[in-house]
């Protein structure tokens, strides 16, 4: 059986045409004809019902498609870790990241990448949670680095940084000379925060943008005008408040509410996976921990916590 019939069986099912699925493939109609003709052949039996408006999968059909997405990201797979395997650890390796981890993680875990796998060719992409986590079903990424737990067995997450998460605020904000501040009176005035895109009731770092009627954007820098000119309190992680906190534009509210944000190292489980993503995992283990002692830091200058 051909892995290449396979892969044409798929792309009719995706494009619903057999026409449209030779264009997206870059081969002829003829040869995609021929190619799911020996298919059936082989195993005696029709994938297709073909119609003037299309071609639509017969129930058996729908079985062998399902299969063949299998078997075709198996061969993805093997072949993936083969090469990596293979002496010198060439290849690729495929890495997602929210937005807000790009800087502080994303940045340092590829420059050592570079450093200690020069032959290793990646791949990444910054995106929101939602975004990312589907691709390690279809095996676009390897790893996705993430603050949103996957709601599915099918993934595996394994902490790599635990994060306060603090207020932010202007120094002439009126808030920024109290302390012990209750929830209530941070609830007196506007606060913002980051969610992932698409969410229909974010929650902002473990506090419920429902209860201050939160102002919420894709990401901080979207909201800092607001900050910068006194007109709002920004809720955000430790590693990302430090720069402002060392550069005096902004100071940590000293709040009564309390959260500490675990940030993800998710794979899919029962697949195999190659040594280079446990030395990746590693990595972003030691670059959390330098991020943490970091902030320990700034913290004792900055906050009382």
């Amino acid at each position: 059986m051909d892995i290449r019939s396979l892969r044409h069986v798929v792309a009719i099912r995706k494009y619903g045409s057999f026409s449209r699925a030779a264009e997206a493939l870059g081969v002829s109609q003829p040869t995609l004809s021929t190619s799911v003709a020996r298919l059936e052949d082989q195993l005696q039996l029709k994938i297709f019902d073909r119609t003037a408006k299309g071609s639509t999968l017969t129930p058996v059909g729908e079985l062998i498609v399902e299969r063949a997405n299998t078997v075709i990201s198996e061969t993805r797979d093997l072949a993936r870790d083969a090469s990596l395997l293979a002496g010198g650890e060439t290849g690729i390796v495929r890495i997602g990241c929210t937005t807000g981890l790009q800087s502080p993680l994303l940045g340092p875990l590829l420059g050592r990448i570079v450093s200690t796998h020069p032959d290793l060719k990646v791949h990444a992409e910054a995106a929101s949670g939602a975004r990312l986590i589907p691709l390690l079903d279809s095996r676009d990424l390897d790893v996705v680095f993430t603050g949103s737990a996957p709601d599915r067995d099918a993934y595996v997450a394994e902490t790599i940084l635990e994060a306060p998460s603090i207020f932010l605020a202007s120094p002439w904000h009126p808030l920024a000379n109290e302390r012990n501040i209750p929830t209530a009176r941070l609830a007196q005035f506007k606060c913002g925060g980051s969610h992932s895109p698409g969410s229909s009731n974010p929650r902002l770092l473990g506090f419920e943008s429902e209860l201050l009627g939160m102002y919420t954007a894709s990401h901080y820098d979207i909201l800092m005008p607001l900050v910068l000119r006194g007109d709002m309190a920004l809720l955000m992680p430790s590693f990302v408040a430090q720069p402002y906190l060392e550069a005096g534009s902004l100071v940590a509210l000293d709040t009564q509410w309390r959260h500490v944000q675990k940030y993800l190292f998710v794979t899919t489980r029962g697949t195999s996976h190659s040594p280079i993503v446990r030395q990746i995992r590693d990595h972003a283990r030691a670059i959390g921990a330098q991020l943490h002692d970091n902030w320990r830091n700034v913290a004792s200058r900055f906050t009382e916590g």
